[in-house]
């Protein structure tokens, strides 16, 4: 890993990857229970599902701003290059969620969903094609980023992120065979692999680094423990 990062990037990386998981999850749990009506109600799928990608979206360009800013100088222009695809993923999902979110869902809510035209997000329409190539640059991100981590010390979270950059075709075949989707469900399981072996890399270096553990008298070795005692002054009358 680079030794001159910043300070900071080993803890805002943690906390950016597990934040990440913890968002893929939310959408996980609504869209695997959207095929219940009993667990769900069907007018509030779209809305909890878009607010956790929306919010998916910011930390995971928080997460690899970190990663470029761990990576060794050798391998930094793979996560220039996957940080520049995560810009522009984060970028169009902020469109479509909150075009959805504050214009489409309040007059899906008011009876009048039809109304939202071209905005509606529907198969084969606009906002879902984007929201699909979003995501295809997502996994395009994750596979070149991958190349940071050299070395067999790295090869799990390596591994992790090049099996979800092989989602990218997958996720474009679904916009023209919506079947594909069931394969496209194997998102499920990578993201959150590759966001916690992530996590488990700035862990690692916070470690070693010293940044994760606990001061104390001890950890500051003797020369706060054996300082001599000043005299207190002694006033004379």
């Amino acid at each position: 890993m680079n030794a001159n990062m910043s300070a900071f990037t080993p803890r805002i990386g943690i906390w950016a990857a597990m934040l990440s998981a913890l968002f893929a999850a939310c959408f996980s749990i609504v869209a695997l229970a959207a095929n219940s009506t009993l667990l769900i109600p069907a007018i509030w799928v779209n809305p909890l599902s878009f607010a956790p990608s929306l919010l998916l979206a910011w930390t995971y360009l928080v997460l690899m701003a970190c990663v470029l800013d761990a990576a060794p100088p050798e391998q930094r222009v793979w996560a220039l290059l996957g940080l520049c695809f995560t810009v522009l993923y984060a970028t169009m999902n902020s469109i479509v969620y909150v075009v959805q979110l504050v214009v489409v869902t309040p007059l899906v809510f008011q009876g009048n969903g039809d109304s939202a035209g071209v905005l509606a997000f529907g198969p084969r329409s606009f906002m879902l094609s984007l929201n699909a190539v979003a995501y295809a640059l997502m996994s395009a991100s994750a596979f070149l980023a991958a190349f940071a981590f050299p070395g067999r010390a790295q090869r799990f979270v390596r591994g992790a992120m090049w099996a979800h950059g092989a989602m990218e075709p997958v996720v474009i075949a679904a916009i023209f065979w919506p079947r594909m989707t069931y394969v496209g469900a194997l998102w499920i399981v990578t993201f959150p692999t590759m966001a916690f072996a992530l996590a488990g890399v700035f862990r690692r270096v916070a470690t070693a680094d010293g940044r994760l553990r606990p001061q104390s008298c001890a950890a500051h070795g003797p020369a706060l423990q054996h300082q001599p005692v000043q005299p207190m002054p002694v006033r004379t009358k």
